[in-house]
């Protein structure tokens, strides 16, 4: 069942595809999805160009979208190409690419080997802060797969199809995450090789664990809680969540 209509785009080496706006509910405004986002090379946000304004043109972006309608905005071609967006398909054709549709091989199949139903597109931040790429699902919402900073996914000729140098930007979790994998396996001999102590000195850290859960805490709960940490009541503030655990499976 097709969802995509070419339509040709005089100012694009390929043609435009316009997706068949009837199927999109005149109510639905743009709405995006990160389930499939994930920083590889070339498309990450570690590089000496990305400043931290670029975050906030990027969430100004985001929000500016959010408050159109996708049915006219896909209905309009002037809107996509000539008010700032500049929405297309991916020309994979393009010279100096860094990167190919097969390469995004961490998308389930059904989007990934589909490119007649789910084509990716690209839309900008601004003429100098880069693009945003991802697709269309079957719910029409914009699933995102990569951030572009760097303009490296359509090389331009005013450029010399340079392509800029940049990596993933770990957070801290996945920092840690990236210790912990590094070291599983390792064979330690010796009690006093540090490997048992590295092990300690992260887990103490209290921000790596194998189940993470994120939640906020009002003040005078964080204060209470760590003064039973600081009492030596309990050792962190995983032994507060599992007492709590314990006690309702005891009710």
């Amino acid at each position: 069942m097709a969802r995509i209509k070419p339509v040709l785009d005089a100012s694009s080496p390929e043609p435009r595809p316009q997706p068949k706006v009837s199927r999109v509910s005149d109510e639905k405004f743009w709405t995006f999805s990160f389930r499939f986002f994930r920083q590889i090379e070339f498309f990450g946000l570690d590089g000496a160009n990305i400043s931290a304004t670029w975050f906030s043109s990027l969430f100004a972006r985001f929000q500016d979208l959010s408050d159109k309608k996708l049915s006219e905005f896909l209905a309009d071609n002037a809107t996509q190409g000539t008010s700032g967006y500049r929405f297309h398909q991916i020309n994979w054709r393009q010279k100096n690419i860094p990167v190919q549709r097969a390469d995004i091989n961490w998308l389930p199949k059904e989007y990934l080997n589909n490119d007649v139903e789910y084509p990716f597109f690209q839309f900008q931040i601004s003429k100098s802060n880069g693009r945003i790429i991802g697709f269309f699902d079957e719910n029409w919402n914009f699933n995102i797969l990569l951030l572009d900073p760097l303009h490296n996914m359509q090389p331009s000729k005013s450029h010399g199809y340079s392509v800029d140098p940049c990596s993933p930007l770990a957070c801290e979790y996945t920092s840690l995450n990236a210790k912990f994998d590094s070291l599983n396996g390792a064979e330690c001999d010796s009690e006093n090789c540090g490997y048992k102590a590295q092990l300690n000195s992260w887990e103490q850290t209290q921000f790596y664990s194998q189940n993470v859960i994120l939640h906020f805490l009002e003040s005078d709960m964080a204060l209470a809680a760590q003064q039973h940490i600081d009492n030596s009541k309990v050792d962190s503030f995983t032994d507060i969540f599992e007492s709590g655990i314990v006690y309702l499976n005891e009710q």
